[in-house]
């Protein structure tokens, strides 16, 4: 689920949570059949949490070539630089941080799709 979804994005050329197919991280787990699978009892509130888009990280970022077209020069020049990159990205997010550390997490699927120009879009689903 989460490279097809790397992979839309890629052919889409923007980072979203609706690409391809699916309008959201929602119907992308119900057309993976894992909406009722992963959903977890909140930790801190008690609540059963639904697979949504706070279940979902999307980023891109650039492999092996120089951009500078976010104001700063990145270069990742191999797959461990890349995969920092953008794992970095969703820890220092407010939004993709807490689901990434619930307690309730305990799978994450993590896809990666690379364009010939060195584009990287990666997704990661969360389940529980």
């Amino acid at each position: 689920m989460a490279r097809t979804h790397s992979e839309a994005m890629a052919a889409d050329e923007r980072v979203s949570f609706a690409s391809g197919e699916y309008a959201n991280a929602e119907e992308r787990y119900k057309g993976a059949n894992l909406y009722s699978q992963c959903k977890y009892k909140d930790p801190d509130g008690g609540y059963i949490v639904y697979p949504d888009n706070e279940f979902q990280a999307v980023g891109e970022t650039v492999a092996g070539r120089v951009d500078t077209s976010q104001s700063q020069t990145l270069i990742n020049e191999n797959e461990s630089a890349v995969a920092t990159t953008i794992v970095d990205d969703w820890f220092a997010s407010s939004t993709y941080k807490r689901p990434l550390r619930n307690e309730g997490t305990e799978l994450i699927g993590v896809g990666v799709s690379i364009t010939d120009d060195g584009r990287v879009y990666a997704s990661a689903a969360i389940c529980s």
